[in-house]
C-alpha cells in the first residue's frame, strides 16, 4: 500500500481518524521515513499531537549525522519509537533540544529506561560532572569556562528531564513519582548553579557558607514541568571570616545562582529561581543569618509564612547549615500552631449563645460554628504538618539503616525474557541454555528485595551505593523469582 491509495493504511481518511489534523504534510513525511512509517503510524496515533511528534521526527532524522541508525531503531525497537514519539508530540521545548542535540536520541533507547529510577545523589553527581565541579568535593566550584558553564549544564539538566519525560509518557509514571524526581532534578540543578556561582565569585565563595532551602512544590517533592522554584538563601560566617563581608559574599552567590537557573542562552533557560517568600519579602535582604531568621520569625513573621515553612526542605549548598535551619523553624511552626489553637478554642468558648445571653441569636451560633471550625482546621493541619515531619525523619533513618544491612534483605534470583542490560556492578548475568518450552533466556544474581508493593518489585544490587539505580520489576508472567533468606549460595 501506498500513501496515494485512499484504500491504504496512509489513505486521508485513516491519517485523520489517527489524529493528524493535517494529513497533506503528513502524507509527505511518512513517504520521507519509505519503509519505516507503516510500523511508527500506530505509535504516533497514540501521542498527545500527531502532527507535532511527526513534523518533530522529521527535524531530527535532518539534523541526525546517523540519521539510517535512528530510523532503524525506531522502525525496529517499539520500545525506543514509543519514548521518543510520545516526548516530540508532547514537548516542543524537548523536540528543540533534541534538534540541538540529537545524539541525545538514544538516551531514549535504553531498555532499562522504564524499569529504573536515578539515584537523586547521581543525578546531582552528574549534573555538577557536566560543569566541571567535582561532586564529592565540600564546596564544589565549576571549571569550565564562565561563558560555556550555563549552556552545558541546561544541556545536561534537559538530558535528565529527557528521560523523565519518556518514561512518565510511556510507561505511565505516577503523578508523585514524577513530581518527587523532578524535585529533585531542580535540587540538583540549584547545586550545580551554585558551583558556577562559586567560579564568578571567585576566592572569596570560601568566606560564605550558603544553604539553599527549597519551599512551596520543590520543597513538598511536588514540583511539576512548568513550576517555578521557590527558595529561602541563609548564610554564615566561614570561619576566621568577618559577617558583614561574608553576607555580601553570599548575597553574591545567591544572585548568581538564581540568574544561571533564569537566564535565556543559546541552550534557552532552565526555571525561574524565585526568593519572594524569604522574610520580609522582595523589599527584605536576600539571605540572612540563622540569627536574623530566628528574630524576624519570633518578631514579626505573619500566619501565612509559618505554613509555607512547612515544606521548607535543605536541598543544595551546605546542607549543615540548612539542617540548622530547618531545626530553628520546626519548634516555632509547633509553637506558632499551638498558639493559634488556643486562640481559637478560647474565642469559641466565648461565642457560646447561652453565654451572650441570645440562646437564639442565629449571628452568635454562627460565630461559635466558625470558631469551632477554626479549631478543627488549625488542629487538622498542625497534626498533618507532624505526622509528615515524624514520617520523613523515620523515613531517612529506615532508609540509612537498609542502605548499610542490605544483607539482612531477601536475596533473589531474577529470570527475564529479555535481557536489561543492568550496569550496577556485582550484578551478575547468566544466558540461560535454549530448552524446550523455556521462556525465560536470562538470569540475574546479586539482587535484594528492597520493598514490594502495587504489582511491582523494587531491587537494588548487594553492593548498592548511592550512584547505582533501583530495578523496578512487575509481578507478571514476564519475570521468574526466586527468594534466598539466608545467604547461602544458590
Amino acid at each position: 500500500m501506498t500513501p496515494r491509495d485512499p484504500g491504504g493504511p496512509l489513505s486521508r481518511q485513516e491519517l485523520l481518524r489517527l489524529g493528524f489534523q493535517e494529513p497533506g504534510p503528513a502524507r509527505e513525511r511518512l513517504e520521507a521515513l519509505g519503509e519505516a512509517a507503516g510500523p511508527l503510524l500506530a505509535m504516533l496515533g497514540r501521542t498527545a499531537d500527531p502532527d507535532q511528534a511527526l513534523a518533530g521526527l522529521g527535524r531530527l532524522v535532518e539534523s541526525s549525522p546517523e540519521a539510517p541508525a535512528l530510523v532503524g531503531a525506531l522502525a525496529d525497537d517499539e520500545g525506543t519509537a514509543m519514548r521518543l514519539l510520545m516526548v516530540l508530540g508532547a514537548s516542543q521545548a524537548l523536540t528543540d533540544h533534541l534538534v540541538r542535540h540529537p545524539g541525545q536520541w538514544r538516551e531514549l533507547a535504553d531498555p532499562g529506561l522504564g524499569s529504573t529510577r536515578p539515584a537523586a545523589y547521581a543525578v546531582r553527581g552528574a549534573l555538577l560532572a557536566a560543569v566541571g565541579a567535582e561532586p564529592t568535593a565540600t564546596d564544589p566550584v565549576a571549571t569550565l569556562p564562565a561563558a560555556e558553564a550555563p549552556d552545558a549544564l541546561r544541556v545536561e539538566y534537559r538530558r535528565h528531564l529527557l528521560r523523565l519525560a519518556a518514561r512518565d509518557l510511556a510507561h505511565q509514571l505516577p503523578v508523585d513519582d514524577a513530581a518527587a524526581e523532578l524535585s529533585d532534578l531542580a535540587a540538583g540543578t540549584l547545586d550545580a548553579a551554585l558551583a558556577i556561582a562559586r567560579a564568578r565569585v571567585g576566592d572569596e565563595a570560601r568566606t560564605a557558607r550558603l544553604a539553599v532551602i527549597a519551599m512551596g512544590k520543590c520543597g513538598g517533592h511536588e514540583l511539576n514541568y512548568v513550576s517555578d522554584v521557590d527558595v529561602i538563601f541563609v548564610a554564615e560566617p566561614a570561619a576566621g571570616a568577618g559577617e558583614t563581608a561574608a553576607l555580601k559574599v553570599a548575597a553574591q552567590l545567591a544572585s548568581v545562582t538564581m540568574q544561571v537557573c533564569s537566564d535565556h542562552t543559546a541552550e534557552g533557560t532552565i526555571w525561574p529561581v524565585d526568593a519572594a517568600l524569604r522574610p520580609e519579602g522582595k523589599a527584605g535582604p536576600l539571605v540572612r543569618t540563622l540569627a536574623s531568621h530566628r528574630g524576624y520569625y519570633e518578631r514579626w513573621a505573619k500566619t501565612w509564612e509559618f505554613q509555607a515553612l512547612l515544606k521548607a526542605r535543605p536541598v543544595a549548598g551546605d546542607l549543615e547549615l540548612g539542617q540548622a535551619f530547618a531545626d530553628l523553624v520546626t519548634p516555632l511552626v509547633f509553637t506558632v500552631g499551638a498558639a493559634l489553637i488556643a486562640y481559637a478554642s478560647r474565642m469559641a468558648g466565648r461565642l457560646h449563645p447561652a453565654e451572650l445571653g441570645r440562646p437564639t441569636d442565629v449571628s452568635a451560633v454562627a460565630l461559635r460554628r466558625a470558631g469551632t471550625a477554626l479549631v478543627f482546621a488549625v488542629i487538622v493541619a498542625n497534626v498533618f504538618w507532624a505526622t509528615a515531619t515524624v514520617a520523613q525523619w523515620s523515613g531517612r533513618g529506615l532508609a540509612h539503616y537498609q542502605a548499610t544491612h542490605l544483607d539482612h534483605l531477601p536475596s533473589v534470583i531474577l529470570d527475564t525474557q529479555e535481557r536489561l542490560y543492568l550496569r550496577s556492578p556485582g550484578i551478575e548475568e547468566t544466558v540461560l541454555p535454549p530448552e524446550e518450552g523455556q521462556t525465560f533466556h536470562y538470569r540475574y544474581r546479586h539482587l535484594r528485595l528492597l520493598i514490594q508493593g502495587r504489582g511491582l518489585m523494587f531491587l537494588v544490587p548487594d553492593q548498592w551505593s548511592a550512584s547505582n539505580s533501583t530495578l523496578v520489576v512487575p509481578l507478571d508472567d514476564s519475570v521468574r523469582v526466586q527468594f534466598q533468606f539466608r545467604n547461602d549460595a544458590p
